[in-house]
């Protein structure tokens, strides 16, 4: 093989070689967190009140993992929803997730549900209004927790 078409294709594959290396972005880093199933109720319920001070405090444009179904926060609060269903007093989710967004009262409603007499409802809102956790507590005890979302 001549020198001459070496030297140019060696040219040819250097410049074919920095355009490939130039034309890609890097992939996004994302966070990688332990599985919210893996973790204790006290270590989900620490993350969670973190996350709430976070969405709290997001100015501009909101980040996307905190804001995603089934990013991090999503899945931590499935995961409480779960683990808190029944059989914790209110005093309890209370000291866990910290004061709710909101707590209504017998007769009271929200997206359509309303409590019952001699019930409460706690709300932790998620994104706004249409994403929420609600525990449903009569006389001091949770009887279950659900979501309540406007759909994805």
């Amino acid at each position: 093989m001549p020198s001459t078409f070496r030297a140019m294709l060696a040219v040819a594959l250097f410049g074919f070689v920095a355009a490939c290396n130039t034309s890609h972005t890097a992939a996004p880093q994302v966070a990688m967190f332990p599985s919210a199933s893996l973790q204790s109720t006290s270590e989900l319920a620490s993350r969670f009140r973190a996350y709430r001070v976070a969405l709290r405090d997001m100015s501009g444009t909101p980040d996307p993992q905190l804001r995603s179904w089934a990013g991090p926060v999503h899945a931590v609060m499935s995961e409480l929803g779960e683990r808190l269903e029944s059989g914790h007093t209110v005093g309890e989710i209370v000291s866990l997730l910290g004061e709710p967004d909101a707590v209504l009262l017998a007769a009271a409603h929200h997206s359509g549900i309303v409590v019952p007499l001699g019930c409460e409802h706690l709300l932790y809102r998620w994104r706004g209004g249409h994403d929420y956790l609600y525990s449903h507590a009569c006389q001091g005890h949770i009887k279950e927790a659900r979501w309540w979302h406007a759909g994805e």
